[in-house]
């Protein structure tokens, strides 16, 4: 009598690939490179249609926007991710939604004294320019609250659908902006009609109750936000200063060498940083929905399950820096032509600070599950200081220096700060701290 063939069980890469992680970083991180193809697509189109002052106060606007969403927010997107269940959560969304519509109306006074007064560089833009101003700002905060309830629900397909939705939409708005010559309005009226594409995608795929939500009473939200106090205390001035971080080294470049190079460096920061910070908030959005789940639930799993991430995400952060090295230069003359040079030898300089901040800015999110929000604050007032010597350092005894030198050094302060980042992670992931612990 002969044995029949034995069963064998899945392979370890096929075991390995079924990991539910795996699975949502493959479907997030593919809807991020396809929302990001639509801008590799356009981008020769764009370089075209705009001139360089184009880029550099589309760029204005999105790093103003950027800064009044940290306020607004409040930091309830974090507390939204950090909450210890799921009533707390939908208090915290219902609280986010409804304080930050509550100052909409006195962000859009505020937005439109900045650009009387030209303050935050806003000068140049005429007082029509709210109209687009305003409505990005509420996507904006609209949009985090939408990803950090959709993260933290583990709903995964939506949010992709979403940064697909975006990606295309925005192209769009921005072919038709440049073909109808918008200047700067059509890059962002382009960017407005992308997200708020986004907010209806995310808001119709997280299912919840919206009638429930917008009428909860204030009692409720107002208890959950006391509660989780330590994030709007604490998270607020954090997210501002990594706003300002975002924002200021296009100021910084255009103060000290020019429009020319200013242009020039926006563009690299439009084409490398965009995509970076969505791939970096896709995975980090799918990390930080796996880590809270587990380690609200198993403490010691949620470490090791943060551990392993740490290697694959440090080693995917080494290859594309070294990617980014090679071919920055080759490919941003290949894409944008000659005239563009510039900004892919800014590109290749950028590989230390891209290699860090990739993974690094995604595992920062276990600051958030581990209450730990102080950690942050601190991180981005090194950050910030650090940006703000650099500035300081080339007013004065490095003035001769070229913007290429400047960028070099730009790369390496932040690479630099974010290696600083890496144990302060660590302690909070061995020693978390508590709910409304400030």
């Amino acid at each position: 009598m002969t044995a029949g063939p034995q069963a064998t069980g899945p392979s370890f890469w096929r075991r390995w690939l079924d990991q539910p992680i795996l699975r949502s970083i493959g479907g997030v991180g593919a809807a991020a490179g396809l929302s990001q193809l639509a801008a590799i697509a356009v981008a020769p189109i764009l370089a075209r249609f705009y001139s360089a002052e184009a880029f550099g106060q589309f760029g204005v606007i999105v790093a103003y926007c950027n800064i009044a969403a940290a306020l607004l927010l409040f930091g309830l997107n974090d507390a939204i991710l950090a909450a210890d269940d799921e009533v707390a959560a939908d208090q915290l969304l219902s609280a986010g939604l409804k304080i930050s519509a509550a100052a909409l109306i006195p962000a859009a006074a505020a937005s439109a004294l900045a650009i009387d007064r030209g303050y935050f560089g806003l000068g140049p833009l005429p007082i029509a320019a709210l109209l687009v101003v305003v409505p990005l700002l509420f996507c904006l905060v609209l949009s985090s609250l939408l990803q950090a309830s959709l993260a933290r629900r583990l709903r995964f397909r939506p949010l992709a659908a979403g940064y697909i939705a975006m990606g295309w939409s925005r192209a769009v708005g921005q072919l038709v902006g440049g073909a109808i010559g918008a200047a700067y309005g059509g890059l962002a009226s382009g960017e407005l009609v992308g997200r708020a594409v986004a907010c209806r995608t995310m808001a119709k795929g997280l299912a919840a109750n919206w009638r429930e939500i917008l009428a909860m009473p204030r009692r409720e939200w107002a208890m959950a936000v006391r509660r989780y106090r330590h994030f709007p205390i604490q998270r607020t001035p954090s997210t501002l200063l990594s706003a300002i971080a975002v924002g200021i080294p296009v100021l910084m470049v255009t103060s000290l060498f020019g429009a020319g190079s200013g242009g020039q460096f926006s563009l690299m920061l439009t084409m490398l940083m965009g995509p970076v910070a969505i791939v970096q908030r896709a995975v980090g959005d799918i990390f930080v929905g796996h880590f809270g789940r587990l380690y609200r639930h198993d403490p010691h799993g949620g470490r090791r399950f943060a551990m392993r991430a740490s290697v694959l995400a440090l080693a995917g952060g080494a290859i594309a820096g070294a990617l980014l090295w090679l071919l920055g230069e080759w490919l941003f003359v290949l894409i944008f032509g000659a005239k563009w040079q510039a900004a892919g030898q800014m590109a290749a300089l950028c590989a230390p600070w891209i290699a860090l901040m990739l993974p690094v800015a995604a595992l920062s999110q276990i600051l958030i599950v581990t209450h730990r929000p102080g950690l942050k604050l601190l991180f981005d007032i090194a950050f910030v200081g650090g940006l703000f010597a650099l500035q300081l350092a080339y007013q004065g005894a490095a003035r001769g220096a070229g913007a290429l030198s400047f960028v070099r050094d730009l790369s390496i302060v932040c690479a630099t700060a974010y290696a600083l980042y890496i144990p302060l992670i660590a302690f909070a992931l061995w020693r978390p701290g508590r709910v409304g612990e400030l």
